[in-house]
């Protein structure tokens, strides 16, 4: 049975150092209007990951409720998605 430890440790790695691997995605708080002063910027291997990772953070950092937001909205943050 191979092992996948290193290959696990050293993508952890990569993504910890900001290493961009090929098929990334990125999302920056700061590209939505009226949020520039937010420093967050996430980078995940999976677009459905990014979503998690934004609506979590639209939560806790900004309080809202991404289950509120409309198709255009999330239209919107699609758009930013690079």
């Amino acid at each position: 049975m191979p092992r996948t430890y290193k290959s696990e440790h050293v993508k952890r790695r990569n993504l910890y150092l900001g290493i961009i691997m090929a098929n990334t995605y990125s999302y920056a708080c700061k590209d939505y209007p009226e949020m520039e002063a937010c420093p967050a910027h996430f980078t995940t291997e999976t677009k459905a990951e990014l979503w998690k990772v934004i609506e979590l953070h639209a939560a806790e950092a900004h309080g809202e409720n991404p289950s509120e937001w409309s198709d255009g909205d999330r239209a919107f943050l699609a758009d930013l998605i690079k």
